[in-house]
């Protein structure tokens, strides 16, 4: 459900993509599987955010990041920071936005191969500039 809601949003279905982000929410934590719940958390935050509800994208990323903490899923953290970064930044909070980035940047490093998220972290680290 989690891809079929992404590839709806790259159509430009974002509500049905709402819909079935919240569908697969609901059967993760039915299951109990927060590293599934936290991901499916930080993809329904971003469509939030890219439907303009960013109060609600904040929160969802909020909840994702500690879902993402909890199964050790670095990640995915990193993706919630990064994101988190960015609602702090349309806020005006620029220092909250680059602590948040400096964050997920130690969260990559630790990775196997942090060059994966390098390339992504730097460009949201020139979007605050």
């Amino acid at each position: 459900l989690n891809n079929i809601a992404l590839a709806r949003q790259a159509l430009g279905d974002l509500e049905g993509a709402l819909e079935l982000l919240r569908e697969a929410l609901a059967l993760a934590r039915h299951l109990g599987d927060r590293r599934s719940a936290a991901t499916i958390e930080a993809n329904l935050a971003f469509a939030l955010a890219e439907q303009g509800d960013l109060e609600q994208a904040a929160l969802h990323q909020g909840v994702a990041l500690e879902l993402a903490r909890a199964a050790d899923d670095r990640s995915t953290q990193a993706v919630s920071l990064v994101r988190l970064a960015g609602v702090a930044r349309e806020r005006g909070a620029l220092a909250e936005a680059q602590a948040r980035l400096d964050e997920a940047d130690q969260l990559l490093a630790a990775l196997e191969d942090p060059r994966r998220g390098a390339a992504w972290l730097e460009g949201a680290r020139v979007a605050l500039e």
